[in-house]
Order: C-alpha cells, then sequence, then structure tokens
C-alpha cells in the first residue's frame, strides 16, 4: 500500500465546515441547512448517512441534500463509518452502493469515511493496519471516480505503522 494524496476535483481552500448528525432534520429543511452554513462562510458539510433501514423516501431525501449541495456551493459529504467496520465492511459499502444509485457522477462532493478502528481493543498493531488499507482501497472502489473520499484518522496515528516505506522516505 502507498498513501498518497491525488485530486482531480477542485478543493475549496480555507474551508470552514459543520457536521450533522441528525439526518432526518437535514432532510426536513435542506435549504435551511445549506443557507446556515453559507451564512457564516461555510463551504462545507458532513452529514450522517442514513441507517440501512431507513424507508426509500429518506435516502432519496438525502441524496436530494448532498445534490442540492453541490448546487449551491456547498460541499456536502455523506458521513458514516464506525470502528467494526474494518472486519466487517460489507453494511457500510452497501449503503454507500445504495447512496450512489441515487446520485448521477459527480452530483456529490463524496464520502467522510470515520472508521477509526484502532479505538477497538482487539485492533492489532500493525497486522490489522493492512487490512484498514485494504477496507479503504475497498470504500474508494464503491465510492467511484467521481466523488472524493476523505478518511478521519487521528492526528496520533504514527505514519510508519500505515506504510513503513513512505515514513521513511518522509524523514529521509
Amino acid at each position: 500500500f502507498l498513501l498518497e494524496r491525488i485530486n482531480t476535483m477542485p478543493v475549496a481552500r480555507d474551508t470552514k465546515g459543520f457536521s450533522v448528525w441528525d439526518y432526518h432534520a437535514a432532510v426536513a429543511h435542506p435549504e435551511t441547512l445549506i443557507q446556515d452554513c453559507l451564512r457564516p462562510g461555510g463551504t462545507r458539510m458532513l452529514v450522517q448517512m442514513p441507517h440501512k433501514d431507513d424507508p426509500p423516501g429518506v435516502w432519496s431525501a438525502y441524496a436530494a441534500l448532498l445534490e442540492r449541495g453541490t448546487q449551491s456551493g456547498v460541499e456536502i459529504f455523506a458521513l458514516d463509518g464506525y470502528p467494526e467496520a474494518i472486519y466487517e465492511p460489507a453494511p457500510l459499502i452497501e449503503k454507500i452502493v445504495r447512496l450512489r444509485a441515487l446520485l448521477p457522477d459527480g452530483h456529490w462532493a463524496g464520502i467522510q469515511l470515520d472508521i477509526e478502528p484502532y479505538l477497538l481493543a482487539r485492533f492489532s498493531d500493525p497486522q490489522d493496519y493492512s487490512l484498514y488499507l485494504h477496507v479503504i482501497d475497498t470504500i474508494k472502489a464503491a465510492v467511484g471516480e467521481h466523488a472524493r473520499l476523505s478518511v478521519v484518522m487521528a492526528a496520533h496515528q504514527d505514519l510508519a505503522k500505515l506504510d513503513p516505506i513512505a515514513a521513511k522516505a518522509e524523514i529521509e
């Protein structure tokens, strides 16, 4: 695995954003949410993805919110993840696939992945780091080429554990 930053999509600089955990409220009042983000100069939102068992209407409204954000100049990232996804990523991938089926390519900013498996007591260092990177690659494939993948990683995580060669090159 090689950690690298590749981005062919434009990225807003000096971004200010908000996290929204109540996706029901977000889809019920999308215009208000977007205006509340724009008013203080916000350009990005992370909005929790619906539950896998939510009805199709909630998923459609959520997709419409992401698309509306793109149209209004606010990057709205789908937000999801949980530490156990490193060992059982299928439910998360199914949610991403479901969302992509509702959105035309290029009509959403991407997904903010918040797995953080190193929070689990059973996470094995360094063996599970390869699995972690594999899961990230699998999720990136599910997201596709027309949306970005952003990954939450605690600042205290050591790059050398993820990619010793890159870390050595960075130190030299």
